[in-house]
């Protein structure tokens, strides 16, 4: 996709590294979005027009991250930690109950994800399902599945 095609494409903003910013990368810009691996100071500079956020940096540079994509509005903010570093992240977040709330962690969707690639899929349909709707647009629902059988 060029990037022309991709301006006006849904912004993901990626605060992590390795393996799963890749998965991410590969994943999100196949699903027709772009995806922006960032530091902590671009991370928040980007809030404001991002779609989503997701953080997996273990750092202390995600709480500001997490707290300015929460107070930016952001749709959809995503932390990818083990259950238990998810509440001790939300815990050290300075915000109202109400938007700790919104933090999606363990961010993605439960798919039974063990691998990198498995977590960017995950998180990319998680995001795809938080998305709003278009107006008078109703959930689509799939048809009776059919199987090819084997030609006798």
């Amino acid at each position: 996709m060029s990037d022309q095609q991709m301006t006006g494409a849904p912004l993901i903003v990626v605060l992590a590294s390795g393996s799963i910013a890749d998965g991410l990368i590969a994943v999100g810009t196949g699903a027709g979005m772009r995806v922006e691996v960032v530091n902590e100071a671009e991370a928040v500079a980007l809030t404001a027009s991002a779609s989503a956020v997701v953080v997996a940096s273990h750092l202390p540079d995600e709480i500001p991250v997490l707290t300015a994509a929460l107070a930016a509005g952001v749709p959809y903010v995503g932390l990818i930690a083990n259950r238990g570093r998810g509440r001790d992240v939300l815990a050290a977040l300075q915000v109202s109950p109400e938007l700790r709330a919104l933090v999606h962690t363990p961010a993605g969707l439960d798919i039974g994800s063990r691998l990198p690639g498995e977590i960017a899929v995950a998180i990319i349909a998680e995001i795809i399902s938080e998305r709003p709707r278009s107006a008078g647009k109703t959930d689509c629902v799939a048809p009776d599945v059919v199987r090819a059988t084997p030609a006798q």
